[in-house]
């Protein structure tokens, strides 16, 4: 239940001046688990410390709902109250046969990422990191446990 309300919350704040956000999720925005953040940084921890700098982000997102590799996808980082407060989009995917080979889709062949995002303006305190997949009329959103801890 929590994890669908933070979904609902980054959609509200992402799309929030376009559209109404009601008590009900929009049936426009969707969850994925076929996603996972390798690294920030090239750190593999779940929480990483760091100083108001440059993030790198490297990892791999499937959309689930058409079991298909993404032409993009986005880092949102998000803030304690759940407002996404910077993102960087990768309009580049790789291969990742391990993703093909781990989860047994061949059409996930072009999964993976790598994507830097601007974070000098990122005050002190703890965010969480999602990955966002866009598409005509619809976003697809994938929550991770990785946290950046700004020093």
């Amino acid at each position: 239940m929590k994890k669908k309300l933070t979904i609902f919350a980054i959609y509200c704040v992402t799309f929030g001046a376009i559209t109404a956000c009601s008590d009900a999720q929009p049936p426009n925005v969707m969850q994925s688990q076929d996603c996972w953040l390798d690294g920030i940084n090239g750190n593999t921890a779940l929480a990483v410390l760091s100083k108001p700098s440059v993030l790198n982000f490297t990892g791999w997102a499937g959309d689930s709902t058409v079991e298909k590799s993404p032409q993009s996808v986005s880092i949102q980082i998000i803030a304690a109250k759940g407002a996404v407060v910077a993102s960087a989009n990768s309009n580049s995917m790789t291969a990742r046969p391990d993703v093909v080979q781990a989860s047994g889709k061949p059409e996930y062949d072009k999964t993976g990422f790598k994507i830097s995002l601007d974070g000098t303006n990122l005050v002190k305190g703890e965010y969480g990191v999602s990955i966002a997949i866009y598409r005509k009329g619809s976003a697809l959103f994938c929550p991770t446990p990785k946290k950046v801890v700004i020093q």
